[in-house]
């Protein structure tokens, strides 16, 4: 990928980085999941976590030394109105990031992670 093309996924992304927070301090926590997402509390909502979370991860437009350190523990998906899907990463109740997605890209990672299930 281009530099040119990269920093415009970058742009392109709703995004937000976080560096990682001591374990257990909730107190330390700048940004909670529900405070963050308060626009989207009547859309549908889903949570990924464990086995699945590697693939959501893997569409998230940054440098992967950046999600590395991000280490987000669960996905959760919020499905707007036109369909997009806005991934939200967070560990610990604490947003680490996120970003847009559409439906089918997040199902053919999914696909590719899990199997012909999906």
């Amino acid at each position: 990928m281009t530099t040119s093309r990269w920093r415009a996924a970058k742009l392109a992304a709703w995004l937000v980085v976080i560096p990682p927070a001591p374990s257990g301090a909730e107190a330390n926590c700048p940004l909670p999941l529900e405070a963050s997402f308060e626009q989207l509390r009547g859309q549908p909502r889903y949570e990924l976590e464990g086995a699945l979370l590697p693939a959501v991860v893997a569409l998230w437009p940054v440098h992967p030394l950046e999600a590395l350190l991000a280490r987000p523990d669960r996905a959760t998906l919020f499905l707007r109105p036109d369909r997009t899907l806005v991934v939200a990463l967070s560990r610990e109740g604490c947003l680490v990031g996120s970003f847009e997605t559409d439906l089918a890209s997040l199902l053919h990672a999914l696909r590719l992670a899990v199997g012909p299930a999906i």
